[in-house]
């Protein structure tokens, strides 16, 4: 059994074509899953980036708000203060609680 040319062609055609889909089935495995490992590592970058974002801002309201709102406070104690006292001279028979 003598094989002619377009015997021949037929068999490497086949074998391209065996060829061809276990390449085309190995990417379709592969690709998903290095786009989804690059997709986490850009979300873990975007995760730290945003963490460290959060940190400095909740770092500044510490250190310029907290110590507005703390010496408001106070003052607010010491007016009621004054004021319970004020209340106190003019209206002696009651008595307020702080």
């Amino acid at each position: 059994m003598e094989m002619n040319v377009a015997q021949w062609i037929q068999v490497i055609v086949g074998i391209c074509t065996l060829v061809g889909i276990v390449v085309l089935t190995y990417r379709t495995f592969k690709d998903p899953e290095e786009k989804n490992e690059q997709s986490l590592a850009v979300l873990k970058s975007n995760c730290v980036l945003r963490h460290q974002t959060i940190d400095a801002d909740i770092h500044d309201i510490k250190v310029n708000h907290l110590s507005h709102i703390e010496r408001d406070i106070i003052e607010m104690k010491e007016n009621q203060v004054k004021i319970f006292t004020i209340l106190d001279e003019r209206l002696p028979k009651k008595k307020y609680k702080l």
